[in-house]
């Protein structure tokens, strides 16, 4: 029983979790779409009829149907498309450090390793 002239109580973070979670859902709605675009724009570089081409071919139609392309949303478009560029940029140094330590850590005969010792 709330106690009269007492503030009412706060809002638990659980009330919030639904907009943070649609919030969330466009966000990533947004990179499918951008997933959508790419591989479409793949396809056509890939040879007809290979299984790379079959396969391409039909998760982008599985995806669109998901995602469908819709006016009005450039600007989360351009949004999403920022992210993933934030994101590479980010990881850029990490994957030319693990790149780096890759390849000093092939066995021998692997291609780029240095020939085995006789």
């Amino acid at each position: 029983m709330p106690i009269p002239g007492a503030a009412p109580p706060m809002a638990a973070p659980a009330a919030t979790m639904p907009l943070v979670a649609q919030g969330q859902a466009a966000a990533a709605l947004g990179i499918v779409k951008q997933a959508v675009t790419l591989l479409s724009k793949a396809l056509p570089e890939l040879p007809v009829g290979s299984e790379i081409h079959k396969v391409v071919t039909d998760s982008v139609a599985k995806l669109a149907k998901h995602a469908p392309e819709t006016q009005g949303t450039q600007g989360i478009d351009m949004a999403t498309i920022r992210d993933l560029q934030h994101q590479a940029q980010s990881a850029a140094p990490m994957v030319a450090l693990m790149r780096a330590m890759g390849q000093h850590q092939q066995p021998p005969g692997a291609p780029g390793a240095p020939p085995a010792a006789a």
